[in-house]
Formats: structure tokens, sequence, C-alpha cells
């Protein structure tokens, strides 16, 4: 049985912080930048087993945990299987001397164990690179504990579903070698009469967790398909990128649905392209893998987003017939001056042209990446270097300048 409410956040109080290291320098250090965020409550433990003595105990309520790897008595990484199994679900933050290598694979080790990390710090700690993860831990804060903090319930969605509060954004998509304007992506936005903007990140798992992810669906098809018709008849001729939550993927009318919704708009399916999410596909294989397929056989296009964050990639690449393949921004922003994401983003546009499915980069967010996706040979690029996401007006007013 569902629950009538989602995403509760902790309560409004000061956030604690623990930093796990034997140098008891790396404390001062970390504990000083803190402050700046205005950060106070900070737990010094130099020993896993400290560090785990203060999780087990209940005064403390422990929101992010910087942690070294290698300690005496227990190292880092056998203190993150202990987190993880203590049930701690708060952000981490790893710190090391050793090769940057050991920390992306200790990284990679935490989320396996399903853990929250927010960066890596290494040592020597430069006050610059710790105030960048310092900005993403004020992010996360903000995102947690600000007005959209509080519960978004049921009736919420509902109410904002007949009262149409959510609208739709628009991010464009550029042809890497003609550097033409070939399509957009459309994003979701929820503007609450008392909360203000509450993120698609909350407000999409909440509709999934009530069961109003399909009316939601139909609400915000039904707006870009609208507007894709608006854009299509002042002359411009691009193509939509939607979402579709996996949980619609069980709907065995959904493409008889969406074909008559772009129909009723004017709008013809051959510009629609369907993107799913591969981190979360193929749940339900053989559904899931009818209404992809039938969609195709409906003029629609089907796209992998967030390439190479998910399980099972290249299964799914050999089932669906995907047209373009999205690399997540993980891999592109900042792949400039990272050998690792460099590596990735190329076998990534590699293996697409192998299978020939296009490439889409998204995440461009300086000139340097722009240049690499180029130069890896990426069909089609997307990121805030480009546009950012925009209403319909601006879009078009973006369109005409760029014409100019």
């Amino acid at each position: 049985m569902k629950n009538n409410v989602l995403l509760k956040s902790r309560p409004l109080k000061p956030i604690q912080a623990m930093v796990v290291d034997d140098d008891r320098l790396i404390h001062e250090f970390v504990a000083l930048g803190l402050d700046n965020l205005g950060i106070y409550n900070v737990l010094k433990a130099v020993s896993g087993v400290e560090a785990l003595n203060f999780l087990n105990d209940s005064a403390y309520q422990i929101d992010v945990i910087f942690c070294d790897l290698n300690m005496p008595q227990m190292d880092g990484l056998e203190l993150l299987r202990h987190i993880s199994t203590n049930g701690f679900d708060g952000a981490i933050i790893l710190m090391s001397g050793e090769d940057t290598r050991i920390l992306k694979s200790a990284t990679s080790l935490a989320e396996a164990h399903s853990l929250r990390v927010l960066g890596y710090l290494e040592k020597p700690l430069k006050f610059e690179n710790f105030k960048e993860i310092l900005s993403m831990l004020e992010q996360k804060v903000r995102v947690e504990r600000g007005n959209v903090t509080e519960a978004i319930t049921e009736t919420e969605i509902r109410d904002a579903l007949k009262s149409d509060q959510f609208f739709m954004v628009y991010q464009p998509k550029v042809d890497l070698k003609s550097n033409k304007v070939i399509g957009v992506e459309s994003l979701a936005r929820w503007q609450h009469p008392e909360k203000g903007f509450i993120s698609p990140v909350l407000f999409i798992p909440a509709a999934e967790e009530y069961g109003l992810i399909n009316e939601l669906t139909d609400v915000l098809f039904i707006k870009a398909f609208i507007d894709a018709s608006e854009w299509m008849k002042h002359g411009f001729d691009l193509s939509l990128s939607i979402n579709l939550s996996v949980d619609s993927l069980d709907r065995l009318e959904l493409p008889e649905y969406l074909v008559s919704c772009a129909a009723k708009s004017g709008l013809g399916v051959d510009h629609v392209m369907i993107e799913i999410t591969e981190s979360r596909l193929m749940q339900d294989v053989a559904t899931s893998l009818e209404i992809l397929s039938r969609l195709c056989l409906k003029g629609l296009t089907l796209s992998i987003d967030d390439f190479g964050t998910g399980y099972s990639t290249m299964e799914k690449l050999r089932l669906i017939p995907f047209t373009e393949l999205k690399v997540d921004r993980s891999f592109v922003t900042g792949a400039s001056n990272d050998d690792a994401r460099r590596a990735i983003l190329e076998s990534s546009i590699d293996l697409a042209k192998k299978l020939d499915i296009k490439t889409v980069a998204e995440g461009i967010e300086t000139e340097e990446d722009m240049a690499l996706v180029k130069s890896l040979g990426c069909d089609i690029g997307q990121g805030y270097f480009i546009a950012k996401p925009m209403d319909l007006e601006h879009l078009f007013e973006w369109l005409v300048k760029r014409e100019q």
C-alpha cells in the first residue's frame, strides 16, 4: 500500500558533519571550511571504529561524512561497507593521498553500497578544490532543507494537475558538424503557488510512488506536442525529445495514445523522440519491449538516456531499436580535463558508430568540452554552453537571434 506522503525531509536542524581521518590537521582544515559554510557541528573521528561509534549513537544525526581511505586498524573502504550496513542515508565525501584512480574506484565501491557520494578530495587538500565540494554540499543542503523540503503529498500533485501548475521548458540540441539546431529536449517543471519551484528530481518520483505518473505523463506530453506544433508553424523544423518514465511502460495502449495526441496537436510522430532512462529500463522485459517496439512501428524514435550509468547496457542496445544514445553528463562535463571521463565518452561514441546510432553529448558546459566532443566525432551536443532550458517564448527569441 502506498503512503500518502513522500520525500519527507529531516526536521530543520543544524547540519551535523563528521570527519574521519587519523590526521588531526585534516580535522581542523575541514572544520574551518565547513565553518565558512555555516556548518558548525563537526564530529572528529581518528579511526573507523570511532566513526562507527558516533554513527551508532542515537544522540548524533549525521548528515555528511568526510572519509579518509588510508587509516590504521580499519581503512576507509572497510568503513564504507560498515556505513552502508548501518543504513546511513547522508552524503559521503572521500579523501585520500593515494592515486586518483583509487579514489575513483572507492567512489564506485561506495555507490555500489548504495551510498550517496558527493565527490572526493585529493591530498594534500587545496582550498580551491575544497570550495568546489562545499559548493556542491551547499546545493544539496539547499534542496533538502529549503522550502521544497516539506512533504510532497498526493493531494498536492492531484491539485497541481487540476490547476495546471506543471509546464514545459526546452533545451536546444545542436548538430555538431553543421552547428544547426535540430531539436529540443522538453523538461517538466512545477511552480507551486506556495512552495515555489519544485524540482522534477522530487516530483517525478513522488508521482511514480502515488501511481499518478501516467496522469502526469499525459498532461506533459500534450503540452509538449502543442508547443512543438507551434514552432513548426513558425517555420522551425525541430524534433521534440520527451522523457518517458519506465513506470509508464506497462501501458499497452501507450503507442496508440501518443499517436492520437500528436495528430490532434498537428504534430507528425516522425518529429517525436522518446527518451528512456537507461538506469531504470526493462524491469518488465516482455511488456517494455513490446511497447517500445510498437512505438517505433508507429513512427516515433527512441533514445537511451543517461547512457553508462545503469546496468545490462549492451543487452538493452541489442534488444531495443534505439536510434540515439545520450552519453550521461557525468562523462561529458569536464571530460576535457579528465582522462577517465574522456575514455568513457570516446568509447561510448565509438560503440554508437558501430551500431549505427547517433550520439548526443549532454552536459556541455565549456568551450573545451565542446571542442572535445566535436573532435571525437559526436553527432549532437546539448548543454549550458549551447543554451539553458527555456520556455516557448524565450525559445522562439533564441532561435530568431541565432538565425540572424
